[in-house]
């Protein structure tokens, strides 16, 4: 079975991190072994800042494990080679407690490496977008 976007009610679906990580997710695991190269849940960080600021922005975009994991049937180290952000709103604008809902999807895979384009979404509104590059490491 592949990715399955969750149904998340109120905060009570939060409580899932990494170890060491200083962000919270709607979702307690990856899947593997999918059929779509694509993730999607509500991001926030565990302690929420006094107030958003482009630097909490570009952590919550890139907090999310990568699209491959969902397609790939084990995990495998990689590297980030090209990184690019773009915030389409004021960050002080935003509610700090606010969860965002981060999607991401697979556009190209070649050759050991691959691309991403990332969101966040502020209800209906999406305040941030990133494309990634990344290189699988054999």
């Amino acid at each position: 079975m592949g990715y399955q976007m969750p149904r998340v009610a109120g905060s009570s679906m939060f409580g899932s991190t990494w170890p060491g990580s200083s962000v919270e997710t709607s979702i307690s695991s990856v899947t593997l072994g999918g059929r779509v190269a694509e993730t999607a849940g509500f991001i926030r960080e565990r302690v929420p800042p006094s107030r958003r600021d482009a630097p909490s922005m570009v952590g919550l975009i890139d907090a999310w494990w990568p699209t491959l994991f969902s397609i790939d049937e084990t995990f495998r180290p990689m590297a980030t080679i090209s990184f690019m952000a773009e915030l389409l709103v004021e960050p002080t604008d935003l509610d700090a407690s606010e969860r965002l809902f981060h999607r991401a999807r697979m556009v190209s895979l070649t050759d050991g490496f691959f691309v991403e384009l990332r969101e966040l979404w502020s209800g209906d509104v999406r305040v941030a977008m990133n494309q990634q590059t990344f290189a699988v490491l054999r």
